[in-house]
Protein backbone atom coordinates (compact mmCIF):
# COMPACT_ATOMS: atom_id res chain seq x y z
CA UNK A 1 0.00 0.00 0.00
CA UNK A 2 1.46 3.61 -1.09
CA UNK A 3 2.21 5.71 1.82
CA UNK A 4 -0.48 8.52 1.79
CA UNK A 5 -2.54 10.55 4.63
CA UNK A 6 -4.48 7.98 5.62
CA UNK A 7 -1.90 5.42 6.77
CA UNK A 8 0.14 8.72 8.65
CA UNK A 9 -2.55 11.36 9.16
CA UNK A 10 -2.05 15.07 10.40
CA UNK A 11 -1.45 15.53 14.52
CA UNK A 12 -1.31 18.34 14.97
CA UNK A 13 -1.09 19.12 18.86
CA UNK A 14 -2.41 22.79 19.21
CA UNK A 15 -5.73 21.33 16.74
CA UNK A 16 -6.86 18.22 18.71
CA UNK A 17 -5.30 19.53 22.25
CA UNK A 18 -8.89 19.49 23.79
CA UNK A 19 -9.97 15.99 22.72
CA UNK A 20 -6.35 14.60 23.51
CA UNK A 21 -6.49 15.92 27.41
CA UNK A 22 -10.59 14.51 27.56
CA UNK A 23 -9.49 11.20 25.88
CA UNK A 24 -6.12 11.13 28.01
CA UNK A 25 -8.89 11.22 31.05
CA UNK A 26 -11.09 8.59 29.48
CA UNK A 27 -8.55 6.05 29.22
CA UNK A 28 -7.60 6.40 32.81
CA UNK A 29 -10.80 5.59 33.61
CA UNK A 30 -11.30 2.46 31.93
CA UNK A 31 -7.29 1.70 32.53
CA UNK A 32 -8.12 2.20 36.29
CA UNK A 33 -11.23 -0.62 36.09
CA UNK A 34 -8.54 -3.23 34.70
CA UNK A 35 -5.99 -2.34 37.72
CA UNK A 36 -8.79 -2.56 40.25
CA UNK A 37 -9.28 -6.89 38.97
CA UNK A 38 -6.34 -8.25 38.01
CA UNK A 39 -3.21 -9.62 39.61
CA UNK A 40 -0.05 -7.50 39.59
CA UNK A 41 2.78 -8.09 37.20
CA UNK A 42 6.09 -6.99 36.65
CA UNK A 43 6.53 -3.47 35.77
CA UNK A 44 3.13 -2.70 35.95
CA UNK A 45 2.09 -4.39 32.85
CA UNK A 46 -1.50 -5.31 33.78
CA UNK A 47 -2.37 -2.66 33.01
CA UNK A 48 -1.82 -0.77 29.89
CA UNK A 49 -4.43 -0.79 27.37
CA UNK A 50 -3.51 -2.15 23.44
CA UNK A 51 -4.53 -1.50 20.00
CA UNK A 52 -7.17 -3.00 18.14
CA UNK A 53 -8.57 -3.41 14.86
CA UNK A 54 -11.15 -0.53 16.11
CA UNK A 55 -9.71 1.21 18.48
CA UNK A 56 -7.69 0.61 22.28
CA UNK A 57 -8.89 -2.29 24.39
CA UNK A 58 -8.10 -3.73 27.85
CA UNK A 59 -7.99 -7.58 26.88
CA UNK A 60 -9.62 -9.84 28.88
CA UNK A 61 -9.98 -8.84 32.35
CA UNK A 62 -10.92 -11.96 35.05
CA UNK A 63 -13.89 -12.32 36.89
CA UNK A 64 -13.46 -14.94 38.82
CA UNK A 65 -14.16 -17.98 36.22
CA UNK A 66 -15.46 -15.37 33.59
CA UNK A 67 -14.04 -12.43 32.30
CA UNK A 68 -15.00 -9.03 30.52
CA UNK A 69 -13.05 -6.40 28.35
CA UNK A 70 -13.60 -2.86 27.74
CA UNK A 71 -13.14 -1.26 24.12
CA UNK A 72 -12.80 2.36 22.66
CA UNK A 73 -14.08 1.89 19.27
CA UNK A 74 -12.56 4.71 17.17
CA UNK A 75 -14.59 3.74 14.07
CA UNK A 76 -18.11 3.62 15.15
CA UNK A 77 -17.29 5.89 18.39
CA UNK A 78 -19.01 3.59 20.86
CA UNK A 79 -17.41 2.48 24.32
CA UNK A 80 -18.26 -1.04 24.27
CA UNK A 81 -18.31 -3.55 27.28
CA UNK A 82 -17.91 -7.59 26.32
CA UNK A 83 -18.46 -10.44 28.60
CA UNK A 84 -17.76 -14.02 28.13
CA UNK A 85 -21.30 -14.82 28.86
CA UNK A 86 -22.38 -12.83 25.74
CA UNK A 87 -23.83 -9.84 27.76
CA UNK A 88 -22.65 -6.63 25.74
CA UNK A 89 -23.33 -3.27 26.71
CA UNK A 90 -22.24 0.32 25.16
CA UNK A 91 -22.65 4.00 24.69
CA UNK A 92 -21.53 7.13 22.44
CA UNK A 93 -18.31 8.42 22.81
CA UNK A 94 -19.36 12.24 22.02
CA UNK A 95 -18.73 15.42 23.12
CA UNK A 96 -19.39 15.04 27.48
CA UNK A 97 -17.53 16.11 30.44
CA UNK A 98 -15.15 13.39 32.39
CA UNK A 99 -17.72 13.72 35.10
CA UNK A 100 -20.11 12.27 32.75
CA UNK A 101 -18.05 9.78 31.40
CA UNK A 102 -17.43 8.62 34.60
CA UNK A 103 -20.86 8.44 35.95
CA UNK A 104 -21.67 6.38 32.75
CA UNK A 105 -19.06 3.68 33.04
CA UNK A 106 -20.18 3.46 36.86
CA UNK A 107 -23.53 2.98 35.64
CA UNK A 108 -22.42 0.35 32.85
CA UNK A 109 -20.04 -1.81 35.33
CA UNK A 110 -22.91 -3.16 37.68
CA UNK A 111 -24.88 -4.55 34.84
CA UNK A 112 -21.80 -6.90 33.75
CA UNK A 113 -21.46 -8.04 37.23
CA UNK A 114 -18.18 -6.20 37.90
CA UNK A 115 -18.59 -4.82 41.29
CA UNK A 116 -16.77 -1.55 43.29
CA UNK A 117 -15.33 1.51 42.75
CA UNK A 118 -12.01 2.88 41.28
CA UNK A 119 -9.64 5.41 42.53
CA UNK A 120 -10.61 8.64 41.00
CA UNK A 121 -7.84 10.45 41.10
CA UNK A 122 -5.82 10.67 37.87
CA UNK A 123 -2.70 9.34 37.57
CA UNK A 124 0.83 11.03 36.11
CA UNK A 125 -0.91 14.80 35.78
CA UNK A 126 -0.25 17.78 37.79
CA UNK A 127 -2.71 19.38 40.03
CA UNK A 128 -5.21 16.48 39.05
CA UNK A 129 -9.33 16.86 39.10
CA UNK A 130 -10.97 13.85 40.48
CA UNK A 131 -13.17 11.95 37.82
CA UNK A 132 -16.77 13.01 39.40
CA UNK A 133 -15.79 15.97 39.52
CA UNK A 134 -14.06 17.09 36.41
CA UNK A 135 -16.50 19.18 34.00
CA UNK A 136 -13.27 21.39 32.71
CA UNK A 137 -12.30 18.18 30.15
CA UNK A 138 -15.42 17.97 27.59
CA UNK A 139 -14.06 17.67 24.29
CA UNK A 140 -14.80 14.85 21.72
CA UNK A 141 -13.83 15.27 17.88
CA UNK A 142 -14.53 12.04 16.29
CA UNK A 143 -12.24 12.47 13.65
CA UNK A 144 -9.29 14.08 15.79
CA UNK A 145 -9.56 10.69 18.17
CA UNK A 146 -9.96 8.34 14.87
CA UNK A 147 -6.84 10.34 13.23
CA UNK A 148 -4.72 9.49 16.67
CA UNK A 149 -5.79 5.72 16.30
CA UNK A 150 -4.53 5.35 12.94
CA UNK A 151 -1.60 6.69 13.94
CA UNK A 152 -0.68 4.30 16.35
CA UNK A 153 -1.82 1.09 13.79
CA UNK A 154 1.18 2.32 12.52
CA UNK A 155 3.56 2.40 15.17
CA UNK A 156 2.39 -0.51 17.20
CA UNK A 157 2.73 -2.45 13.73
CA UNK A 158 6.11 -1.21 13.38
CA UNK A 159 7.04 -1.78 17.19
CA UNK A 160 6.25 -5.11 16.84
CA UNK A 161 8.79 -5.35 14.38
CA UNK A 162 11.66 -3.69 15.93
CA UNK A 163 10.23 -5.97 18.95
CA UNK A 164 10.65 -9.18 16.70
CA UNK A 165 14.63 -8.27 16.65
CA UNK A 166 15.32 -8.96 20.63
CA UNK A 167 15.49 -12.49 22.13
CA UNK A 168 16.17 -10.99 25.66
CA UNK A 169 13.73 -9.95 27.96
CA UNK A 170 11.36 -7.88 26.09
CA UNK A 171 7.60 -5.82 27.00
CA UNK A 172 4.50 -6.71 24.72
CA UNK A 173 3.69 -3.31 22.72
CA UNK A 174 1.43 -1.47 25.08
CA UNK A 175 -0.52 1.78 25.73
CA UNK A 176 -0.05 3.50 29.36
CA UNK A 177 -2.87 5.62 29.95
CA UNK A 178 -0.66 7.05 32.62
CA UNK A 179 0.94 8.70 30.22
CA UNK A 180 -0.68 8.14 27.33
CA UNK A 181 1.97 6.49 25.08
CA UNK A 182 2.69 4.08 23.31
CA UNK A 183 5.70 1.65 24.49
CA UNK A 184 7.88 -1.04 24.10
CA UNK A 185 10.83 -2.09 26.13
CA UNK A 186 14.09 -4.08 26.14
CA UNK A 187 16.04 -5.15 29.23
CA UNK A 188 19.33 -5.86 29.48
CA UNK A 189 18.94 -8.68 31.77
CA UNK A 190 21.06 -6.43 34.83
CA UNK A 191 19.05 -5.25 38.03
CA UNK A 192 19.17 -1.30 37.86
CA UNK A 193 19.80 1.75 40.65
CA UNK A 194 16.44 2.12 42.51
CA UNK A 195 15.09 5.07 40.79
CA UNK A 196 14.45 8.40 42.68
CA UNK A 197 10.85 8.42 42.24
CA UNK A 198 8.71 11.80 41.98
CA UNK A 199 6.92 11.06 39.21
CA UNK A 200 3.20 13.26 39.69
CA UNK A 201 0.11 11.20 40.96
CA UNK A 202 2.35 8.09 41.07
CA UNK A 203 3.61 6.68 44.14
CA UNK A 204 7.49 5.80 44.52
CA UNK A 205 7.01 2.41 44.99
CA UNK A 206 5.23 1.73 41.74
CA UNK A 207 7.82 3.54 39.71
CA UNK A 208 10.96 2.16 41.00
CA UNK A 209 9.41 -1.20 40.40
CA UNK A 210 8.82 -0.37 37.28
CA UNK A 211 12.39 0.54 36.48
CA UNK A 212 13.28 -2.47 38.46
CA UNK A 213 15.80 -3.41 36.16
CA UNK A 214 18.01 -1.34 33.39
CA UNK A 215 16.13 -0.51 30.07
CA UNK A 216 16.05 0.61 26.97
CA UNK A 217 12.30 2.03 25.95
CA UNK A 218 10.42 3.60 23.05
CA UNK A 219 7.43 4.54 21.70
CA UNK A 220 4.99 7.15 20.33
CA UNK A 221 3.83 10.10 22.03
CA UNK A 222 1.55 12.83 20.94
CA UNK A 223 2.29 15.63 22.88
CA UNK A 224 1.14 17.62 25.92
CA UNK A 225 1.20 21.46 26.63
CA UNK A 226 4.68 22.05 27.50
CA UNK A 227 5.73 20.10 24.72
CA UNK A 228 3.15 20.69 22.27
CA UNK A 229 4.14 17.89 19.37
CA UNK A 230 3.42 14.56 18.86
CA UNK A 231 6.92 12.31 19.01
CA UNK A 232 9.02 9.22 18.81
CA UNK A 233 10.60 9.18 21.99
CA UNK A 234 13.75 6.63 23.29
CA UNK A 235 15.05 6.87 26.44
CA UNK A 236 17.37 4.63 29.11
CA UNK A 237 17.11 3.66 32.50
CA UNK A 238 20.06 4.35 34.16
CA UNK A 239 21.12 6.69 31.71
CA UNK A 240 25.20 6.17 30.99
CA UNK A 241 27.92 8.80 30.65
CA UNK A 242 27.75 9.30 26.92
CA UNK A 243 24.47 8.06 25.84
CA UNK A 244 22.39 11.63 25.08
CA UNK A 245 25.95 12.48 23.41
CA UNK A 246 25.43 9.62 20.76
CA UNK A 247 24.38 10.31 17.44
CA UNK A 248 21.33 8.65 15.71
CA UNK A 249 18.71 8.94 13.26
CA UNK A 250 18.91 11.88 11.00
CA UNK A 251 16.55 14.45 12.11
CA UNK A 252 16.41 13.13 15.77
CA UNK A 253 17.99 14.65 18.83
CA UNK A 254 18.64 14.69 22.55
CA UNK A 255 15.81 16.95 24.43
CA UNK A 256 16.80 17.54 27.51
CA UNK A 257 13.69 18.33 28.96
CA UNK A 258 11.60 14.54 28.72
CA UNK A 259 15.49 13.25 29.34
CA UNK A 260 14.95 11.56 26.11
CA UNK A 261 15.89 10.87 21.82
CA UNK A 262 13.05 12.44 20.34
CA UNK A 263 12.40 12.44 16.64
CA UNK A 264 9.47 14.23 15.65
CA UNK A 265 6.20 12.95 14.21
CA UNK A 266 6.01 15.29 11.00
CA UNK A 267 9.70 14.24 10.04
CA UNK A 268 8.43 10.31 9.87
CA UNK A 269 5.11 11.32 8.30
CA UNK A 270 6.95 13.50 5.72
CA UNK A 271 9.67 10.66 4.95
CA UNK A 272 9.62 8.99 1.74
CA UNK A 273 10.05 6.04 3.83
CA UNK A 274 8.04 6.22 7.38
CA UNK A 275 8.75 3.08 8.08
CA UNK A 276 12.57 2.65 7.48
CA UNK A 277 12.91 6.07 9.04
CA UNK A 278 11.53 5.03 12.42
CA UNK A 279 12.91 1.88 12.36
CA UNK A 280 16.25 3.29 11.92
CA UNK A 281 15.70 5.54 15.00
CA UNK A 282 14.37 2.94 17.29
CA UNK A 283 17.73 0.52 16.39
CA UNK A 284 20.00 3.66 16.67
CA UNK A 285 18.61 4.96 20.71
CA UNK A 286 18.77 1.50 21.15
CA UNK A 287 22.27 0.52 20.38
CA UNK A 288 22.96 3.73 21.96
CA UNK A 289 21.69 2.30 25.44
CA UNK A 290 23.02 -0.80 24.88
CA UNK A 291 27.00 0.18 23.98
CA UNK A 292 27.23 2.48 26.79
CA UNK A 293 25.64 -0.06 29.69
CA UNK A 294 28.03 -2.91 28.01
CA UNK A 295 24.73 -4.84 27.38
CA UNK A 296 25.34 -8.55 26.07
CA UNK A 297 23.73 -7.49 22.60
CA UNK A 298 25.25 -10.78 20.77
CA UNK A 299 23.44 -13.11 23.08
CA UNK A 300 20.25 -10.54 23.90
CA UNK A 301 19.61 -9.46 19.61
CA UNK A 302 18.33 -11.29 16.65
CA UNK A 303 17.08 -10.78 13.31
CA UNK A 304 13.87 -8.86 12.73
CA UNK A 305 11.43 -12.10 12.18
CA UNK A 306 9.67 -12.56 9.23
CA UNK A 307 6.21 -13.67 8.70
CA UNK A 308 5.55 -17.24 8.61
CA UNK A 309 9.02 -18.28 8.70
CA UNK A 310 10.64 -19.71 12.32
CA UNK A 311 13.42 -17.87 13.32
CA UNK A 312 16.18 -19.79 12.70
CA UNK A 313 18.77 -20.67 15.72
CA UNK A 314 22.04 -20.22 15.42
CA UNK A 315 24.59 -23.13 14.99
CA UNK A 316 25.97 -24.13 18.68
CA UNK A 317 29.55 -24.94 16.74
CA UNK A 318 29.70 -21.37 14.75
CA UNK A 319 28.85 -19.24 17.97
CA UNK A 320 31.49 -20.90 20.14
CA UNK A 321 33.59 -19.95 17.07
CA UNK A 322 32.59 -16.38 17.01
CA UNK A 323 32.52 -16.11 21.10
CA UNK A 324 36.04 -16.90 20.78
CA UNK A 325 37.19 -14.82 18.10
CA UNK A 326 35.38 -11.59 19.96
CA UNK A 327 37.20 -13.08 23.22
CA UNK A 328 40.32 -13.32 21.33
CA UNK A 329 40.00 -10.06 19.78
CA UNK A 330 39.17 -8.43 23.03
CA UNK A 331 41.97 -9.95 25.17
CA UNK A 332 44.63 -9.59 22.44
CA UNK A 333 44.23 -6.03 22.40
CA UNK A 334 44.70 -6.06 26.36
CA UNK A 335 47.39 -8.51 26.05
CA UNK A 336 49.15 -6.70 23.40
CA UNK A 337 49.01 -3.27 25.87
CA UNK A 338 50.72 -5.80 28.54
CA UNK A 339 52.77 -7.05 26.50
CA UNK A 340 54.25 -3.67 25.25
CA UNK A 341 54.11 -2.44 29.25
CA UNK A 342 56.50 -4.80 29.98
CA UNK A 343 58.74 -4.29 26.72
CA UNK A 344 58.67 -0.13 27.64
CA UNK A 345 59.41 -1.17 31.32
CA UNK A 346 62.58 -3.02 30.92
CA UNK A 347 63.70 -0.72 28.67
CA UNK A 348 63.32 1.74 31.33
CA UNK A 349 64.88 -0.49 33.57
CA UNK A 350 67.84 -0.58 31.61
CA UNK A 351 68.09 -4.81 31.29
CA UNK A 352 70.72 -5.83 29.44
CA UNK A 353 69.57 -8.81 28.08
CA UNK A 354 68.26 -10.59 24.89
CA UNK A 355 64.49 -10.19 25.56
CA UNK A 356 61.26 -11.86 23.86
CA UNK A 357 57.54 -11.11 25.20
CA UNK A 358 55.06 -13.53 24.17
CA UNK A 359 51.76 -14.49 25.95
CA UNK A 360 49.26 -17.30 25.50
CA UNK A 361 45.17 -16.79 26.31
CA UNK A 362 43.83 -20.03 28.06
CA UNK A 363 40.03 -20.16 28.77
CA UNK A 364 40.08 -21.50 32.06
CA UNK A 365 37.61 -20.44 34.72
CA UNK A 366 38.36 -17.49 36.04
CA UNK A 367 40.03 -17.01 32.57
CA UNK A 368 43.60 -15.99 32.42
CA UNK A 369 46.69 -15.52 30.25
CA UNK A 370 50.02 -16.54 30.66
CA UNK A 371 53.28 -14.17 29.81
CA UNK A 372 56.21 -15.92 28.89
CA UNK A 373 59.79 -13.35 29.25
CA UNK A 374 62.73 -14.74 27.47
CA UNK A 375 65.45 -13.22 29.39
CA UNK A 376 69.33 -14.73 28.07
CA UNK A 377 67.67 -18.01 27.50
CA UNK A 378 65.93 -18.06 30.80
CA UNK A 379 61.81 -18.62 30.63
CA UNK A 380 59.72 -16.17 33.07
CA UNK A 381 56.59 -16.23 33.67
CA UNK A 382 53.73 -13.62 34.67
CA UNK A 383 49.88 -15.02 34.83
CA UNK A 384 47.48 -12.28 34.68
CA UNK A 385 43.64 -13.36 35.53
CA UNK A 386 40.82 -12.18 33.57
CA UNK A 387 40.29 -9.15 35.45
CA UNK A 388 43.34 -7.72 35.10
CA UNK A 389 43.18 -7.88 31.34
CA UNK A 390 39.45 -7.13 31.05
CA UNK A 391 39.91 -3.13 31.75
CA UNK A 392 43.17 -3.54 30.15
CA UNK A 393 41.98 -2.97 26.06
CA UNK A 394 42.96 1.04 26.54
CA UNK A 395 45.74 0.98 29.32
CA UNK A 396 46.70 -1.83 31.80
CA UNK A 397 45.17 -1.53 35.32
CA UNK A 398 47.56 -0.48 38.42
CA UNK A 399 46.99 -4.24 39.69
CA UNK A 400 48.32 -5.46 36.23
CA UNK A 401 51.27 -2.86 36.41
CA UNK A 402 52.35 -3.67 40.08
CA UNK A 403 52.87 -7.55 38.63
CA UNK A 404 54.89 -6.23 35.86
CA UNK A 405 56.67 -3.98 37.89
CA UNK A 406 57.58 -7.43 40.34
CA UNK A 407 58.51 -9.25 36.93
CA UNK A 408 60.54 -6.79 35.87
CA UNK A 409 62.40 -6.42 39.12
CA UNK A 410 62.96 -10.04 39.19
CA UNK A 411 64.59 -10.60 35.57
CA UNK A 412 66.40 -7.73 36.33
CA UNK A 413 68.02 -9.33 39.32
CA UNK A 414 68.44 -12.59 37.13
CA UNK A 415 70.13 -10.91 34.58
Amino acid sequence: MAHSDSLWPELEYPTWRDTAATLHLWTQIIGKVRLALTPWVNHSWQVPLYLTARGLGTSPIPLESEAVEVEFDFIEHLLRARTSWGTQREFPLQPQSVAQFFERVNALLPELNVAGRINELPTELADPIPFSRDQTHHSYEAAAAHAFWRVLLQVDRILKRFRSGFIGKVSPVHFFWGSFDLAVTRFSGRAAPLHPGGVPGLSDAVVREAYSHEVSSAGFWSGNDTFPQAVFYSYAYPEMPGYRDRAVTAGAYFEPRLGEFVLPYNTVRNAPNPEALLLDFLSATYAAAADMGRWDRAGLECPLGIAGQVRALKNPMDEEKVDEEKAGQQHGLGERNIVAAIQRRLAKERVKCVVSVGYQHHPSNPPESIFEVVANGRSVELRLGYEDIVDSWERPTAAAMAKVTDLVARIAREA
